[in-house]
């Protein structure tokens, strides 16, 4: 668990924590780990600054620290003692503030970043070079990435930034689509969570606007369906996809929690899913494909986690 403290490693389910580390940055501004993506071989953290850290997987101790390194440079104007005079400054750091959806991501090899620039920076898990960049948008005003998912299944990766999701392959990063809104897809507002289930064949996402959740079939890229959620119960920012016990869709089930606390729980075996659970107790949520059914959920009213499982909630 990363936060504005630092790292703390936990064992399941207990709780019991096993080790932890200070926030080891010089972001003075918005100190902390504001995401954090583990691994078998190491543990990597990032601050609002877009800096790296690797971690031990063990010990949790500082092994390297990477700052964010800029490619889209910001020109611009602004008046100084009744004076106008030009700027290029280098944008750098990640999009938004301290929770929400993940903007960081780990392959088998490979660390995923997507920053404020609207560019995914993808760097070598062993010492963090950069190996590739893509920037999602070659507009005059970067989009900004809010939100970042590899399918575990599929391997792609998905980008949201502003009100459109970019499914990317891996490790070419070419582009196989671009997901967003239409006459017959109504998507109103952000995206503002993702994450692909049902063995890479379905991608869910939310967004701001509804708010909503959307279904898509990843195999033609056809959006199927929209979850309305309740007005003033929040966007769905926190996105999981448990597979179930029998490893069939219709014993897979799809969490979704809002910026409100709110706590959704979907069964997955028709279209649109079905509504199974709503209750408080939401917050970020994390899986292990070690206990599909179980997922792992830092309460945001309370701050404290806990453990459900999917064939308990009804």
């Amino acid at each position: 668990v990363g936060g504005r403290e630092g790292l703390l490693r936990f064992r399941l389910p207990s709780f019991e924590q096993l080790s932890g580390a200070a926030y080891g940055g010089n972001n003075t501004k918005a100190p902390g780990y504001s995401d954090v993506a583990a691994g078998p071989n190491s543990i990597i953290c990032a601050d609002l600054e877009g800096t790296l850290y690797v971690h031990d997987p063990t010990t949790c101790d500082l092994r390297l620290e990477r700052p964010y390194q800029p490619s889209v440079v910001e020109s611009g104007q602004r008046l100084v003692a009744s004076r106008v005079q030009s700027f290029k400054r280098p944008i750098v750091g990640l999009h938004g503030g301290f929770g929400g959806a993940a903007r960081l991501t780990l392959s088998r090899d490979a660390v995923y970043l997507g920053g404020q620039d609207g560019v995914v920076t993808v760097c070598t898990l062993s010492n963090l070079n950069v190996v590739a960049r893509v920037r999602l948008s070659e507009g005059p005003e970067p989009p900004g990435i809010r939100v970042l998912h590899l399918g575990a299944s599929s391997q792609r990766l998905y980008c949201g930034a502003l009100s459109m999701v970019h499914a990317l392959s891996t490790p070419s990063l070419a582009v196989e689509a671009k997901l967003h809104g239409g006459p017959r897809v109504p998507i109103f507002g952000k995206v503002c969570g993702i994450v692909e289930g049902n063995g890479g064949q379905l991608l869910f996402t939310s967004d701001t606007g509804g708010p909503s959740i959307h279904l898509w079939d990843t195999t033609r890229w056809e959006w199927l369906s929209r979850i309305e959620l309740a007005q003033g119960g929040g966007a769905a920012c926190y996105l999981a996809a448990p597979v179930g016990n029998t490893g069939g869709r219709d014993d897979d089930h799809l969490l979704a929690a809002t910026d409100t606390g709110r706590l959704l729980c979907f069964r997955l075996g028709r279209v649109p899913p079905l509504l199974i659970f709503e209750g408080g107790g939401g917050g970020a949520m994390a899986t292990s494909p070690l206990c599909s059914d179980l997922v792992v959920i830092m309460e945001q009213q309370s701050g404290c986690l806990m453990t459900r499982r999917c064939s308990g909630l009804s």
